[in-house]
Order: structure tokens, then C-alpha cells, then sequence
């Protein structure tokens, strides 16, 4: 059988990072300008999750759009339809960048997303006519391994002759005002860590065997190239959880390493059609859209879920006072996200919903939820240890002040205990006490011995 043609295709290349710029002070980013947002038969108000408006508090992303007058500051092509020579190993392909995109969230996660139009391996031959299904999966395969060092990247600038394109620094540079502080590889400064989204529409003939279908998903989904064997289970259309076929035509493979569909044409030329357009389109736009909140919601607990055992690390040290105030806006951000950033329903279209739930499943978003939980409420249990610590120092010093007040009053009481009783007895009118001094003398001196040794009692028993 002849390897299927691409009709159309998209790859966006994601790289995720958490920023520190406060979100509400982020109006507008150097080289970028604000985007746009379509998202077709999508609930009023998770459509408007993404979006400008500083007065809507549900609000929690801001996307932005690469300016196309911005690109050759960036070191790119100036036009979005020059090819980019791509060389890694022994294969040198072409490939487009067709625009930049950047998705900030009000909990400090972000992701920048490349649009990347796979022009095949090096050819003079139209590619729009040439690029086959391999041709994608192993441009994939090797786009996702973007900033190695040994990869290069060029294009030829009339004027100029040969461009080098650094991914990295070019990934720097369009997050560089947002101080970035990870993009969640090994917690580190530089980016690496990346995830493909990817459409393809195949042109007839139609594939009849079920297997070369899930075959593609495989490569596609997991951004492998075909020397991967996939197993019997990978194989399987009908029972795999990481498989969604919404249509008869239609498919949709997903992973942790990234989504993908795959369409196929029918013969019929308005389905044909529709696919071709519509559904293309709600694949760059809708399905996209739905795909990143899922990404927000996962990235974000694993942000926060590092953040919890950073803020345990921080409580040593601190008094009671200090810890509960972290602890307590911890749990603020926690709520926060829970009411505004997850949401189980997205869309009145049953095979959006669908497809949402599946892909939430397979970024196992309930079980990290669930980690995150467990984190708060062992940091809520540090909190109780702490105040069981707090209210027993509190009642030692209740005590101990107790203590010095009673041995004070004792101190006290023994000191004139004993002018009280000189002072009574020899101011009785008695016969025998009258003109004899020395009895005053005496009586003072044996008062004053028991005060001693009354006052020694005292200050032991208060130290047993």
C-alpha cells in the first residue's frame, strides 16, 4: 500500500515554564500582541477563561500572538512562508514557522507554542504536494528534540546568505521579561522539556486496515519515529483508553508526551469537505483550547505540589504566627485554583466533553489533585503539631509566671510575718514583758531563723 499524503497538517510544539511577573501586571509582552480567541459550541464561560478583561474575575489566562512585523528582530524568517533547513543525525529536513503563540495563567504557569508546518525531508519538489504521514512522524520525532546542542537550525536570507536559528535562545528571549524560573525540567533555567499537538488530514485512498491507523496515533501521539514497535495493546482501536474515534473518519490519540488526530478522507466530498475546513479548524482553535486548560490544570498542581514541599522546608525557623500565615495563603491559592482553574464540564458537544474527560484522565489530572490534597492536609498537620508545641510553651510560661507570683507573695509574707508577730506580742499589756528589752531581742532573732528556713522549704519544692 502507498504511504498516505498529508492534505493538511499542523504541529504545535509546547514548552511549559513557570514565571514569576506578578499575572495582573502583564498587559502586554515585547514582540507579541494580543490574541484572539475562537471556541466554537464551548460554554460561555470557559470560553472566556482566556481573555483581556481585568473586570471579568473569572479570568484566569492571558494569550498573546507573535507580531509578524516582530519576526526578524526574533532571528526568524520574515515571512511566515520561508523554509527552515532543520538538521539533526543524517536527515535534513524543512519545516515553517508559522507564528508564535504565548499562554500566561494567573498561577505563575505559562506556555509558549510553536506552530510548526512540516515541509518533509529535503526536497526541490512541492512539498504541500510530497509530505506523507512518515514524513510528520519523524519530523516530530526530531522537532521534540529541538534545543540538543548538535541540531541545527538555518535558513537563507537573501542579503545575508545563512541564518542560524537557536531555539534556546529564542525561547529565552520571548520569555525573557516574565522571569522565568523553570520549565519543569529537572527544575532547571533552561528549556527541554517539550509536548507535540498535532492535526493531520490524510488523502485518499482511504486506509482499510485498522492497524496502520493506530500504528500513525501510536507515532503520533507519543512523538515517536517508526523504529518504535508498538505492542498489541497500542494496536487495538476499540478498547484503548488512549484512543477517542468521535467519527467514522476521525481519531484522536493522546499521552503524556502529547495529543494528536488523525482524519481521513471518505470519498464523500462534503465530509470531505467539512473536514478539510471546519474541522481543521476547530482542531487548531477548539480542540486546541480545550487541550491547554487541561495543561494549565496540570502543570499548575504540579507547580503548586513542588511549592508544598518548598513552603515545609521554609516553616523551620519560623514562629507559630509566621507559619500559619504561609500555610494559610498556601491553602488560599489552593482554593483559588480548585473554583476558578478546574472544571469537569467545558462543552454542550458530547464528543467535546468527551475527548476533554479523556485526555484529563490520561494527564492523571484527579490523581494529582488528590497528591496535592494530601500534601495540604499533611502541611495543615504540621500546623497542629505546631500549635500543640505553641500552647504547651504558653502554659509552661503560665505556670512558671504562676510560680515566681506565688513565690513572690511567699517572699513577702515571710519578710513581715515576722514584724507582725513582734510587733503583736510585745504590744500586749502583759506584767512579765515589762521593762525586759532583751526578750524583743531574742523573740526577732527566732523569728527571723524560721522565715530563713521557711523561705529554703519554699524555693525547693518550687524547683522539684
Amino acid at each position: 500500500m502507498d504511504i498516505p499524503l498529508l492534505k493538511k497538517h499542523i504541529t504545535y510544539l509546547i514548552i511549559p515554564f513557570t514565571y514569576q511577573k506578578p499575572f495582573k501586571t502583564i498587559p502586554a509582552i515585547p514582540f507579541f500582541t494580543v490574541k484572539k480567541l475562537t471556541n466554537e459550541k464551548v460554554f460561555d464561560h470557559i470560553a472566556s477563561l482566556i481573555n483581556h478583561n481585568e473586570n471579568d474575575k473569572t479570568t484566569i489566562g492571558k494569550a498573546f500572538e507573535l507580531e509578524p512585523n516582530d519576526r526578524s528582530k526574533l532571528g526568524l524568517p520574515e515571512q511566515a512562508a520561508c523554509r527552515i533547513t532543520y538538521q539533526v543525525k543524517e536527515h535534513t529536513f524543512e519545516i515553517r514557522i508559522d507564528g508564535i503563540d504565548l499562554y500566561l495563567f494567573d498561577t505563575q504557569v505559562g506556555f509558549l507554542v510553536y506552530h510548526i508546518m512540516t515541509c518533509g525531508q529535503k526536497s526541490e519538489v512541492d512539498f504541500e504536494k510530497q509530505v506523507t504521514i512518515h514524513d510528520l512522524i519523524l519530523t516530530n520525532y526530531y522537532i521534540k528534540q529541538v534545543f540538543k546542542k548538535t541540531n541545527k537550525m538555518y535558513f537563507i536570507k537573501d542579503t545575508n546568505g545563512k541564518m542560524t536559528i537557536d531555539f534556546k535562545d529564542l525561547t529565552k528571549t520571548v520569555t525573557k521579561t516574565l522571569a522565568v524560573d523553570s520549565y519543569f525540567e529537572e527544575m532547571n533555567q533552561n528549556p527541554n522539556h517539550v509536548l507535540l499537538y498535532t492535526g493531520s488530514y490524510l488523502q485518499g485512498p482511504v486506509l482499510s486496515d485498522g492497524k496502520d491507523i493506530a500504528k500513525y496515533l501510536y507515532y503520533l501521539r507519543k512523538a515517536y519515529k517508526d523504529t518504535y514497535l508498538p505492542t498489541k495493546y497500542d494496536l487495538n482501536l476499540e478498547d484503548n483508553p488512549d484512543i477517542y474515534q468521535p467519527f467514522e473518519n476521525s481519531y484522536w490519540g493522546f499521552s503524556i508526551e502529547g495529543v494528536a488526530n488523525l482524519s481521513l478522507e471518505t470519498g464523500n466530498r462534503t465530509t470531505d469537505d467539512y473536514f478539510a475546513d471546519h474541522f481543521f479548524n476547530n482542531i487548531e482553535k477548539t480542540y486546541f483550547y480545550l487541550y491547554l486548560l487541561l495543561l494549565q490544570q496540570k502543570y499548575s498542581l504540579l507547580k503548586m505540589s513542588v511549592n508544598a514541599g518548598v513552603i515545609h522546608n521554609t516553616l523551620d525557623g519560623k514562629n507559630f504566627s509566621e507559619q500559619v500565615n504561609i500555610i494559610n495563603h498556601f491553602k488560599q491559592e489552593i482554593v483559588d485554583f480548585t473554583v476558578r482553574g478546574l472544571y469537569e464540564q467545558v462543552s454542550y458537544i458530547t464528543h467535546h466533553a468527551e475527548l476533554y474527560e479523556k485526555i484529563k484522565n490520561r494527564l492523571g489530572i484527579d490523581s494529582l489533585y488528590k497528591e496535592l490534597k494530601s500534601e495540604l492536609d499533611a502541611l495543615s498537620s504540621f500546623i497542629e503539631v505546631a500549635a500543640d508545641k505553641d500552647e504547651k510553651a504558653k502554659e509552661e510560661m503560665r505556670i512558671e509566671s504562676r510560680e515566681k507570683t506565688n513565690i513572690l507573695i511567699q517572699v513577702i509574707t515571710l519578710l513581715f510575718l515576722p514584724i507582725t508577730a513582734i510587733t503583736g506580742f510585745f504590744g500586749m499589756n502583759v506584767d512579765f514583758l515589762k521593762g525586759k528589752d532583751e526578750y524583743f531581742y531574742y523573740s526577732a532573732i527566732i523569728l527571723y531563723v524560721v522565715a530563713f528556713f521557711g523561705f529554703y522549704i519554699i524555693r525547693k519544692n518550687n524547683r522539684r
